[in-house]
């Protein structure tokens, strides 16, 4: 009677055991669908953040043309200096303005550089933390197939007992 209420108790304990080794593993489950789900969301971020990048490329590329260009009209007209002073000192506050404007695109890229070096180490944090959820899935699994067997192993042997009790 003892025996039997000791392999009870036992029986309890593993069912109770192996309960909670299935709850930690949807447990670690969930967390790893919320950090998949947060990766995906950074990833999108990036992505979005890649392509404004080009964007402010290509605009200031058009800037540095426009630029350029205002360049080259000043030389020519510095040869007609006498004639074209007032023409001369616009050109000098337009080039002042597009000089402010390549500023301000140089203080945006500078921070959406600083966003992407941010988003790669949030990236390169969330890839090691995967893996070491999927190191510890991994050895959760092979804990769970552990005491599968091990359970697997006292139920027959509970069994024999059983028989050779009732024989």
């Amino acid at each position: 009677m003892t025996e039997e209420l000791s392999d009870s108790r036992f029986k309890s304990e593993m069912m109770r055991m192996m309960q909670t080794a299935i709850l930690k593993i949807d447990s670690l489950e969930t967390r790893f669908d919320g950090l998949e789900t947060r990766f995906d969301g950074l990833e999108t971020r990036f992505d979005g953040l890649e392509t404004r990048f080009d964007g402010l490329e290509t605009r200031f590329d058009g800037l540095e043309t426009r630029f350029d260009g205002l360049e080259t009209r000043f030389d020519r007209l510095e040869g007609k200096v006498d004639i074209l002073s007032a023409q001369m000192t616009e050109i000098g506050l337009k080039v002042i303005e597009i000089d402010k404007r390549l500023s301000a695109v140089e203080s945006r890229l500078s921070n959406l550089e600083s966003e992407i070096v941010q988003i790669r180490a949030d990236l390169e944090e969330v890839k090691h933390k995967l893996e070491n959820i999927d190191r510890k899935v991994s050895r959760l699994t092979v804990d769970y197939f552990e005491l599968e067997s091990k359970v697997e192993d006292l139920t027959l042997r509970i069994q024999k007992l059983e028989e050779k009790l009732a024989a």
